[in-house]
């Protein structure tokens, strides 16, 4: 398993996580543990969703396939920066427009945040020195739901279970060799 050539590709998040109805803009869970969260939730979004199973089912496989690539990323990084290379990730986090705009500002921070705690966590903290020596820089641009496709019926099957509405919960990674 590999990131796409251009080094794109997304990671999703369960609705409204991490860390429920909180309006901070950091967690302190790291992704593998919201993903694990989520996937453990599949079958509530197969029994409860609008999106035909089928639909479903696929969308899942693509949420295990973003967790494989954030490890096939991490575990590139440290090859590449026990190199001398140095490498600058760009980020973008969005959620769907279930909540108000400025929740799902700080919800979209939040998400980065887990990226960020994976990052520094994994493998025992074997990418901190790298991070902390500047050898992996990152931005990370928040957009909450501005840029979400179109108003979710309020509908909890159309809101939170659908695939159109879990296709917003998201971060966007793009790696790039400096």
């Amino acid at each position: 398993m590999e990131a796409r050539r251009d080094g794109f590709f997304v990671v999703y998040f369960d609705n409204d996580h991490p860390n429920p109805r909180s309006t901070s803009t950091t967690t302190n869970l790291d992704y593998q543990t919201t993903f694990e969260a989520f996937m453990f939730n599949e079958r509530s979004f197969l029994v409860n969703s609008a999106s035909p199973r089928q639909d479903v089912d696929a969308f899942f496989r693509e949420v295990e396939k973003g967790m494989q690539q954030l490890e096939w990323l991490a575990s590139f990084l440290m090859q590449e920066f026990e190199k001398g290379h140095h490498y600058t990730i760009v980020f973008t986090s969005h959620a769907s427009p279930r909540s108000n705009s400025r929740y799902n500002m700080i919800l979209s921070q939040r998400r980065f945040a887990s990226i960020e705690n994976f990052l520094m966590r994994w493998n025992n903290g074997a990418l901190s020195p790298f991070i902390e020596e500047g050898k992996l820089l990152y931005t990370n641009t928040p957009y909450g739901d501005t840029r979400a496709g179109v108003a979710m019926p309020a509908d909890p099957a159309f809101s939170i279970y659908s695939v159109e509405a879990s296709r917003e919960r998201k971060v966007t990674i793009k790696c790039e060799k400096n």
